[in-house]
């Protein structure tokens, strides 16, 4: 046995060791693992401490992770509840050895249950196998980019199969890529078996049993296709199979109409009659990718779309789960009950992620925060290839931005490697135009530029270890990037030298685009596991477009260089690869984009939040998709459209009243005026609304500088909104009644409930001036908030915040009364995904306080400014319009801007509102046909005009 063998042996026994205890405490874990390592002494397979304790600290930093149960919603109409029952008649020997399985591979204990927990409510959602008659289900899952969606419907799969259904499709990808990264996936972790030898007759002479089925010998599974090949009716053929007894069946195939079809065909002509009536499933990963039906003509289908839905009849049994962490083309599918759409008209799942994952937040933190694996300084590769160029762009050299991230990853690499005394994947991402022929050129340029840096590290070995000035130029350049990039890890790259040599020996660069996907396809399929899971360990820099951008994943994955903007969220959002896991080396990640990306993946964050909030609110009301409808907002701007505009077909963008609700939500003036005279109004408008409020009234907050004020007049604040000033033609200056009168739906609970107003301070160092000199009744030592990433409207009008920003959630978390937290935590008590004392300990979201306690409008007055680091001399490399931005903002200094909060609607109002067909609206909004349908009254949709669900 290999060392390597050793220590995946060791892992293996110490992780099943540590799931049947609670305790965290390091220490104690790691005299567990020396104590184990000690007695493999006499069996020749002990492994040197170091390594144990390094294992062991990894397992041990798994087992703190935790995971919460996701919202569920579900149609009550067309559910029965029925795995209770089943499961104590059933063996659930699967789904035991999936949790095994897992254990093994380091997941912590807590992890581990939860899934299961959550994989138990998703199989039941399925439907019941055991029912004899004719039966349908669709449903959803929505999950982050790389959070452990693929793991949750494994586990469904497992649990499945398990239960009794009997023929197993998984559509895994649109490209064979994509398609083998998953069969490997279900290899391991459904069929237990490496059906990469199926090809050859090896399986017959060798033992290829894996995963699962490495751990029980007993699971049988047939699979139908290879980690070499996809669906082939002559294979398929060739074989003798019966799908409707004996051992389950599993497909893996690609998003493909001909082999969706051919593989309907092949189902079909094993069935007695034409249809089978064995039990069906159908998961269809990346569900808002191409199934979803585009078709301009009413009475017809894409070929994709017609495609799965022809292969789900072949079953009178059947079940469909889409999968995707982009589901906005999803809910604009129409659900009309003749349409015999994928919309999910039985149930979603919104899950939830571990917390290990690495999303949005982490990446892309609230304004003031800044992100130390962000770098936006990428100007200079901008000047060398703009973002319009055509696909015979000239590409000469690269950007000194794009060097210094490659030498990034040679340091970050060298640093995994050091940590974990042993090479780990690691990864390297380019993507900086969707033409493939300018991504030859970067790749042929990046080969060059890594082969003389690997050189000139190899002819430089000698000197790493050294502590004299006279060293190598390159060695220099990986310190200059380390103190740049790392400075919070003091790296020395006088330490790397043995780790940096192994990084330079093995790196290679991989061009992933539509014309290499052939060759690259046919000779991936020489692979055995084995031989791939070796080239796999290999440092590797990918560089290409949109093949990278959805759905592959890229091991190790430390540096991301993206300069690519997209048309629509869901592709954007699609394109962070950077996303997922990252154990032991996130503080190593490094993604370099400009700021208008960082901009867009903040708003799309706040979107994909938005739907799993609407999920919770849909549950907690036990309404379903059908009832309730879902909606999403379009980007200020007018270009970033949600979806490509041909899935939005079964959307309506509406400018009337009647569209969007005002309430449980919150509105920001992150658009602010350019002008000097209209400031200075501002300002003089928040003086007086001050001077009218109590000083006996004034409430501060502990640990803070804030100052609200509760239970003010309706009309006092109206009289200061309409003296307040704002871009009439900004759709915000509606919500706040700029320019007219605030909207029915706000007037109404603030006449009733009255206002509370706070004076909210922020990180700058020095009192507000034009606060501070003014005659106010009471003490105000209010400071301003810093905002140094800004740019100019196109008509120079205005100045926007970047990631359209003012607040963070906890700003209005913390400003809430007590009472009305006290409500909040109420309602997540009554909530059904409620767990008890851990629940009631986590902090209020932003999402739980809008919806369940606010009582009282909320208007929250902030004083914008610029950074002191960005007052001096704007740096000259600078774009003209960022520069233009920040000064503006310099010299209008102390701007006035809002945040106004909603509380949200009680469920019989909520229900009355359905009723009613929706009132009190006027926000724009992309929504399906059942918001339509419930709260704008639209029944047909032959009467709205395709044009209208495009986009602004």
């Amino acid at each position: 046995m290999t060392d390597s063998a050793h220590e995946e042996t060791f892992r293996n026994i110490l992780a099943n060791i540590l799931s049947k205890t609670d305790d965290s405490d390091l220490a104690h874990i790691n005299e567990i693992a020396l104590e184990y390592n000690a007695l493999n002494e006499k069996f020749g397979m002990r492994i040197s401490d170091q390594r144990a304790v390094k294992i062991a600290t990894k397992l041990a930093s798994a087992h703190k992770s935790k995971l919460e149960l996701g919202a569920t919603v579900r149609n009550e109409s067309t559910f029965d509840p029925w795995l209770d029952e089943r499961k104590a008649k059933v063996e659930m020997r699967r789904g035991a050895t999936y949790d095994r399985l897992l254990i093994e591979r380091g997941w912590g204990k807590s992890v581990v249950r939860t899934l299961g927990r959550q994989t138990d409510k998703i199989v039941e959602l399925l439907g019941d196998p055991e029912v004899g008659a004719s039966w349908s289900r669709k449903g959803l899952v929505i999950g982050e980019v790389q959070s452990g969606k693929t793991a949750t419907y494994i586990g469904v799969l497992n649990k499945a199969i398990d239960l009794g259904y009997q023929i197993v499709v998984v559509i895994g990808g649109h490209t064979e890529d994509l398609r083998r990264q998953t069969q490997e996936r279900l290899d391991s972790d459904l069929i237990g078996d490496d059906t990469s030898f199926r090809s050859d007759g090896a399986s017959r002479r060798l033992n290829t049993r894996i995963g699962v089925g490495r751990i029980d010998e007993n699971i049988g599974t047939t699979a139908l296709t290879s980690a070499r090949y996809d669906f082939s009716m002559k294979t398929a053929e060739s074989t003798t199979v019966n799908l409707a007894t004996g051992n389950p069946t599993v497909f893996v195939v690609k998003k493909n109409t001909s082999v969706l079809k051919s593989l309907a065909k092949y189902i079909r002509s094993t069935a007695v009659g034409d249809v089978h009536n064995v039990p069906l499933v159908v998961i269809d990963d990346e569900s808002d990718w191409a199934s979803v039906n585009t078709s301009a003509k009413d009475k017809e289908r894409t070929a994709v779309n017609r495609a799965i839905i022809d292969l789900l009849s072949v079953s009178r049994r059947n079940s469909y789960l889409g999968i995707t962490a982009t589901p906005f083309a999803n809910i604009l599918i129409a659900d009309d009950k003749e349409a015999r759409d994928l919309f999910p008209r039985d149930y979603i799942v919104a899950l939830e992620s571990p917390s290990t994952y690495r999303g949005v937040d982490f990446y892309f933190p609230p304004e003031g925060d800044k992100s130390q694996n962000i770098n936006s300084d990428i100007d200079d590769f901008h000047e060398l290839l703009p973002q319009k160029h055509k696909k015979d762009a000239v590409v000469n050299k690269l950007a000194r931005s794009l060097k210094d991230a490659i030498l990034e990853f040679f340091l970050a690499t060298a640093e995994r490697y050091r940590r974990d005394g042993a090479q780990s994947p690691s990864s390297m991402m380019v993507n900086v135009s969707r033409f493939n022929a300018v991504q030859e050129k970067f790749s042929i340029l990046i080969e060059d530029y890594v082969e003389s840096v690997g050189e000139a590290i190899l002819a430089s070995a000698g000197y790493f270890g050294e502590r004299s000035d006279a060293t190598p130029r390159i060695i220099r350049e990986l310190q200059r990037v380390a103190n740049a990039q790392f400075a919070s890890q003091n790296l020395d790259v006088r330490d790397l030298g043995p780790e940096l040599q192994k990084v330079a020996e093995d790196i290679h660069i991989d061009l992933v685009n539509g014309l290499t996907m052939k060759d690259r396809n046919d000779r991936l399929a020489t692979f055995t596991r084995k031989s791939l899971a070796e080239w796999k360990q290999r440092p590797a820099i990918y560089v290409g477009g949109n093949v990278l951008a959805r759905g592959l994943t890229l091991d190790g994955l430390v540096v991301s260089y993206f300069t690519r903007r997209a048309g629509a969220a869901d592709t954007l959002l699609q394109m962070g690869r950077w996303f997922g896991h990252r154990p032991g080396y996130d503080d190593l990640t490094r993604v370099w984009m400009d700021r208008e990306v960082i901009d867009h993946f903040t708003y799309v964050a706040g979107v994909s939040q938005d739907l799993r909030n609407s999920v919770a609110e849909m549950r907690d009301l036990n309404l379903t998709p059908r009832e309730f409808g879902l909606k999403i907002r379009l980007h200020p701007e007018t270009s970033f459209l949600i979806t490509a505009a041909n899935k939005q077909r079964a959307g309506v963008k509406h400018d009337s009243p009647g569209v969007f609700s005002y309430r449980g939500k919150a509105f920001e003036t992150h658009t602010i005026p350019n002008n000097e005279q209209l400031t200075e109004q501002n300002r003089q408008a928040v003086l007086g609304l001050l001077e009218m409020l109590p000083a006996g009234g004034a409430e501060r907050s502990s640990g803070s500088r804030n100052i609200y004020w509760r239970g003010v007049a309706h009309e006092t604040v109206e009289s200061f909104l309409h003296d307040f000033s704002l871009n009439t033609k900004l759709p915000t200056s509606k919500v706040f009644g700029i320019g007219s009168s605030l909207p029915a739906g706000i007037a109404s609970v603030g006449r009733q409930c009255g206002w509370t107003v706070g004076l909210m301070s922020g990180s700058g160092k020095h009192p507000v001036t034009y606060l501070a000199e003014a005659d106010l009744p009471y003490d105000v030592d209010a400071r301003a908030s810093y905002r140094n990433n800004v740019e100019l409207s196109e008509d120079g009008k205005d100045l926007r915040l970047s990631q359209r920003r003012l607040a963070t959630g906890g700003n209005i978390v913390a400003s809430v009364a007590s009472e009305e937290r006290a409500a909040a935590l109420a309602a997540r008590k009554k909530s059904k995904s409620y767990s008890g004392s851990n629940d009631s300990e986590r902090e209020l979201t932003q999402s739980e306080v809008l919806r369940a306690g606010l009582k009282s409008p909320m208007l929250l007055i902030y004083t914008v400014s610029i950074g002191p680091e960005s007052t001096s001399a704007v740096d000259a490399s600078m774009p003209p319009e960022k520069r233009n931005a920040r000064r503006r903002l310099s010299e209008l200094k102390e701007v006035p801007a809002l945040v106004m909060a909603t509380p949200g609607l009680s469920e019989q109002e909520t229900r009355e509102d359905l009723e009613s067909g929706g009132t009190k609206f006027g926000s724009k909004y992309i929504v399906n046909s059942v918001y339509a349908r419930l709260e704008l009254g639209l029944g047909d949709w032959d009467d709205v005009d395709e044009d209208e669900g495009a986009g602004l």
